[in-house]
């Protein structure tokens, strides 16, 4: 029932920040300009479904290379942070050996 009502209120509150923003002269042209590049960009898959399908491909494919990128990033990064700890942990045993 909470949910709900939260729901609700999320969707009332989008409505009205979106009413009200476009109140705003240059806010509408931007608005109206993004909708007709939408609608001629449908317009043209439509007529075009082969070219859809292969401009999907190479978006996916595209993400696909850069999440392999940032993953490969992410493991270096955690590989050279385990050595620097590895490093000051070795510092440390020395010290208190001392």
């Amino acid at each position: 029932m909470g949910r709900s009502k939260l729901m609700k209120g999320i969707f009332i509150g989008a409505a009205v920040g979106g009413a009200l923003s476009l109140l705003d002269r240059d806010t509408r042209k931007e608005v109206s300009n993004h909708v007709k590049a939408m609608i001629n960009t449908s317009k043209y898959y439509k007529n075009h479904p082969t070219e859809a399908l292969q401009d999907v491909q190479a978006f996916y494919s595209n993400i696909m290379q850069k999440a392999s990128v940032w993953t490969d990033n992410s493991v270096d990064i955690l590989k050279d942070v385990e050595d620097f700890l590895e490093k000051v942990n070795n510092i440390s045993n020395r010290s208190d050996n001392s």
